[in-house]
C-alpha cells in the first residue's frame, strides 16, 4: 500500500511538471512557536504549561514549483523545542516546576497546494530531528533547585519524527500545526549514580503551533548588495 502511494504521488508530480515551466528558488525562515506537551506519569496525567520560544529558530529551504498550484520543498532547520511541566515526580522527589529544552537540527520535507505565485497555499509534511543539546531547570516554588546541561544527552531520545500542517498566507507569513511521534524523555534512561530509570513511567509527546515569516533568497541578496556587501 505504502509503495501504491509513494507511486502515485511520482506520477503526479512528474505530470504536473511536464506542462509547466518549474520554478525553483530559496527561501529561509524564522519561528515564534507556541508548545504545549501531552505527558503522563505511570498513566496519571501530569499537568504542563505553554512555553513560548522565540530564539533560536531557523531554517533553509529548497522551493520547486511544479506549476501555478503544485509544489514540494525541503531543507534543514535548527530549533529550541521542549516542555514545561508542574507538581511533576522524578525518582522519588516532587517539583513544582520542571522545564526541559533541546536544541535539535532537522530535515524538513514537504507538498504545498494552492495558489503559489500570489503566496496562498496550504502545505503538510514529515521531519526527523536530532536533539543534541539538552538543558532541564527544577523548581521549588519559585527557588531553582538544580539545573542540568548536556550535549548528546541519553535523557531525551535521539531522533524525534514529527508530521505538520499549515496555511502560507500573503506577505509569507505562515501559520503551522507540529506533532511529534515519539517521546521527548528516553524512557530508558538510567541515572549514572543511583541506576534508577527516573523517565520508565514517563510518557512526552510535544506539539506546538507557530508563526513563521519567510524570506526569498533572492530579496536577502538585495538587501544585502544595497549596503556594499555579497552574498
Amino acid at each position: 500500500m505504502t509503495n501504491k502511494f509513494i507511486l502515485a504521488i511520482t506520477l503526479l508530480l512528474f505530470t504536473a511538471g511536464v506542462s509547466y515551466s518549474q520554478k525553483s528558488y530559496r527561501t529561509s525562515d524564522s519561528e515564534m512557536i507556541f508548545s504545549l506537551s501531552e505527558v503522563t506519569n505511570a498513566g496519571n496525567s501530569v499537568d504542563s504549561d505553554l512555553r513560548w520560544t522565540m530564539f533560536y529558530h531557523t531554517s533553509a529551504f529548497n522551493n520547486h514549483d511544479l506549476n501555478q498550484s503544485l509544489g514540494f520543498f525541503y531543507g534543514v532547520a535548527i530549533r529550541n523545542i521542549g516542555f514545561i511541566t508542574r507538581d511533576e515526580t522524578i525518582g522519588t522527589e516532587m517539583f513544582s516546576t520542571v522545564k526541559r529544552r533541546s536544541y535539535t537540527a532537522g530535515l524538513p520535507v514537504g507538498i504545498k497546494i494552492g495558489d503559489l505565485d500570489e503566496g496562498m497555499f496550504i502545505f503538510g509534511g514529515f521531519e526527523y530531528e536530532w536533539l543534541f543539546h539538552y538543558k532541564e531547570k527544577r523548581f521549588l516554588g519559585s527557588e531553582k533547585v538544580d539545573k542540568y546541561t548536556d550535549w548528546f544527552s541519553k535523557q531525551t531520545n535521539t531522533f524525534l519524527p514529527s508530521v505538520y500542517g499549515g496555511v502560507n498566507l500573503k506577505g509569507d507569513l505562515a501559520v503551522t500545526f507540529k506533532y511529534y511521534l515519539n517521546d521527548f524523555l528516553n524512557r530508558s534512561y538510567r541515572e549514572p549514580v543511583s541506576g534508577l530509570l527516573p523517565y520508565a513511567d514517563i510518557n512526552s509527546r510535544i506539539f506546538y503551533i507557530s508563526i513563521s515569516k519567510k524570506f526569498r533568497y533572492e530579496r536577502l541578496k538585495e538587501v544585502v548588495k544595497v549596503q556594499g556587501l555579497s552574498i
